[in-house]
């Protein structure tokens, strides 16, 4: 069970990888030229030293939560959550970063308080941001932790070494672009 799950998840690694090559050019280009479409409309994307805070429902691993990202460049962030009962922190990969839309996948490490571990997580991260200025949005997360210790929580018996499916659903906005 554990293989084919492992398995699992490198092949949506290595179709999400194959489907990003397509942006890469758009992506990492030149930055000392600007892209004449950018410079003209004033783009949006995050970039180096941007900030972005997502509070919202089931971040960091809690009922209600909030996430600080900061962009280190075009394509990849630090992150960091805290919530009423647990926190969360890692990095951000950038598949496709458009003015309105923001799509990721982060790597984290969730701490469940019930689950006494801090777990390891992979996820998709889906950010769309409206208005003029693009400040503003709705996002969503989906992903998988594994659980790293073998317990029992109000009636449950989690198995160290099973998957947990995990998701959120937030409000982003960009502090700083």
């Amino acid at each position: 069970m554990r293989f084919r799950m492992y398995g699992t998840i490198a092949r949506v690694l290595w179709v999400l990888n194959a489907v990003s090559t397509s942006f890469s050019q758009e992506l990492i280009g030149d930055e000392t030229k600007p892209a004449p479409a950018a410079a003209a409309s004033g783009s949006k994307e995050m970039k180096s030293g941007s900030i972005v805070i997502t509070p919202g429902i089931l971040y960091a691993s809690s009922l209600v939560g909030g996430e600080f990202e900061f962009g280190v460049s075009k394509i990849a962030s630090f992150m960091f959550g805290v919530g009423f009962i647990g926190a969360d922190a890692g990095v951000g990969f950038h598949v496709l970063n458009k003015e309105h839309m923001d799509l990721s996948i982060n790597a984290l490490a969730d701490y469940m308080p019930a689950l006494q571990s801090v777990l390891p997580e992979i996820c998709f991260s889906v950010r769309g941001f409206f208005g003029q200025s693009a400040r503003v949005g709705l996002g969503g997360r989906i992903g998988i932790s594994i659980i790293t210790n073998t317990i029992d929580v109000n009636g449950h018996h989690y198995t160290a070494g099973g998957p947990m499916l995990t998701y959120c659903i937030g409000v982003p906005i960009r502090v700083k672009n």
